[in-house]
C-alpha cells in the first residue's frame, strides 16, 4: 500500500503545480469505480471520525473523573498517577512589581526581557534576577498504572 501511494504521488507531481486547460476527460468504467471507492472510503472515514470524536470525549470525561478523585494527591494507589512537575520561569510581572526601575532599564536595553542576548551578555546579573524574579510553572502529567 505504501509503495502504491508513493508511486501515485510521484506520478501526479508533474500535474500538481501546472495550470489546467479547459478540456474535460470522458469518464471510463474504471473512473466511475474509483469514484465509488473514494466515496465509500470518505463515508467510512467520516464514521470513524465521528466515533473517534465520541471516544476522545468519553476518554476526557473518564480521565477528568479520575483526576478529580486524585485532587491534590499524587495518585490512586496502583491505578493512576497525576504527577506535578515544577519549573521556574522568568516572571516579567514580578520584576515589574518588585523593581520597576530595573524592569525599565532592561526593557530599554533589550526591547524584550528574558532574551537569549540578555542571558548571554549579563549572565551574572541574570542569575541574580533568576533567584528573585522567577516564578514556578506547574504542570501535571496523568498516567494509568501499567501504561
Amino acid at each position: 500500500m505504501t509503495a502504491a501511494a508513493e508511486s501515485t504521488r510521484r506520478e501526479i507531481a508533474k500535474f500538481e503545480k501546472a495550470e489546467c486547460d479547459s478540456s474535460m476527460v470522458e469518464p471510463t468504467l474504471g473512473d466511475r469505480e474509483l469514484v465509488r471507492k473514494l466515496q465509500t472510503l470518505e463515508q467510512r472515514l467520516l464514521k470513524i471520525k465521528d466515533e473517534t470524536d465520541f471516544l476522545n470525549s468519553r476518554n476526557e470525561v473518564i480521565e477528568n473523573q479520575l483526576k478529580s478523585r486524585i485532587g491534590f494527591a499524587l495518585g490512586i494507589r496502583g491505578l493512576a498517577t497525576w504527577k506535578s512537575s515544577i519549573r521556574r520561569i522568568f516572571s516579567q510581572e514580578l520584576l515589574f512589581k518588585r523593581n520597576p526601575d530595573l524592569y525599565g532599564k532592561l526593557l530599554d536595553r533589550f526591547h524584550c526581557i528574558d532574551t537569549k542576548a540578555w542571558r548571554e551578555q549579563q549572565s551574572q546579573h541574570y542569575k541574580q534576577v533568576q533567584q528573585t524574579y522567577f516564578a514556578p510553572a506547574i504542570s501535571r502529567s496523568f498516567k494509568i498504572a501499567g501504561n
